[in-house]
């Protein structure tokens, strides 16, 4: 009986583990259809427990990025300003991983 126990727990432990490795991977870099006068890619990076948003955009324009943690909290980056140059910005503190980065155009 205590092995049974054991073995099961020890399952539970491993199935926990593969699906934070799962949920947990980062997303692939993506291009973004912004603004006119900007052109944009997003994607993100990191490892358990610190994951973030990426996003770079060539032209000009102001922009900033939104990174989707999974399993909640949304964070926005301060604004960033391109006058016909290219600007990368890395943004966000994800625990368990990323669902969606996003670059949003600023007016102004």
């Amino acid at each position: 009986m205590f092995r049974a126990r054991k073995t099961l727990a020890q399952l539970s432990i491993a199935g926990t583990i593969a699906a934070l490795g799962v949920l947990g991977a980062p997303a692939s870099a993506s291009a973004t259809p912004v603004a006119p006068g900007l052109d944009c890619t997003t994607g993100s990076g990191g490892t358990f427990p610190s994951y973030y948003g990426t996003g770079t955009c060539t032209g000009t324009g102001k922009w900033l990025l939104r990174v989707s943690c999974s399993f909640g909290f949304t964070y926005d980056s301060p604004a960033v300003l391109n006058i016909d140059d290219t600007q990368s910005i890395t943004y966000g503190s994800c625990n368990i991983g990323v669902d969606s980065v996003e670059v949003v155009p600023l007016r102004g």
